[in-house]
């Protein structure tokens, strides 16, 4: 399956939280897609572990949702396992860079933060992860970037973002899927 990549955010779906001042809240989708950022060609990463938060809640992991990737994607489902034992090897070189992992939460929410757990030397790990969603149109836009340092071991990014409340996920309907279409060159 193709991804079409929208360089907007989602300013419909962002808003201001009126009670906390200016916090923008994380959208709420139905798909996370983490696409690895770091340009270093000349590797492969091992990823024991990747965990997706909003706020404090874990909204990722054994039964909470379906995992592709087009990159690795025979060992991608072991990153979100719940099992440090286990890793998904990304493909290597150039190829991997644009490319990533999707993970379609059973119940969709917001992505404010993210841990992984990657081998222990930055020569394999990947240090960025471009965060988009899709509100279940297949079109997904960028909506932050996940710094992890040098990715190396465990390591922990925060968007800056609010959690949706109960509110505003009860109240979400996700968009009719579309046909993937590709961007004007």
């Amino acid at each position: 399956m193709g991804f079409v990549r929208q360089t907007c955010t989602f300013p419909l779906l962002l808003f201001l939280r009126l009670s906390t001042g200016s916090a923008s809240t994380a959208p709420i989708c139905t798909s996370w897609r983490l696409e690895i950022a770091a340009e270093n060609t000349e590797w492969e990463a091992h990823v024991f572990e990747i965990e997706l938060y909003s706020g404090d809640i874990l909204v990722s992991g054994p039964g909470l949702g379906t995992v592709t990737s087009d990159c690795g994607s025979d060992t991608a489902p072991l990153a979100f396992d719940g099992d440090p034992a286990t890793k998904w090897q990304t493909c290597y070189g150039s190829d991997k860079v644009g490319k990533g992992i999707t993970y379609e939460l059973h119940d969709p929410n917001g992505v404010t933060k993210v841990r992984t757990n990657q081998i222990s030397s930055s020569g394999n790990a990947i240090p960025k992860f471009d965060l988009l969603c899709s509100t279940g149109d297949g079109i997904y836009s960028l909506v932050w970037t996940a710094d992890l340092g040098t990715g190396a071991g465990e390591q922990e990014a925060a968007s800056g973002l609010s959690a949706p409340t109960p509110e505003e996920l009860a109240a979400f309907t996700p968009s009719s899927p579309q046909a993937p279409t590709v961007p004007d060159a």
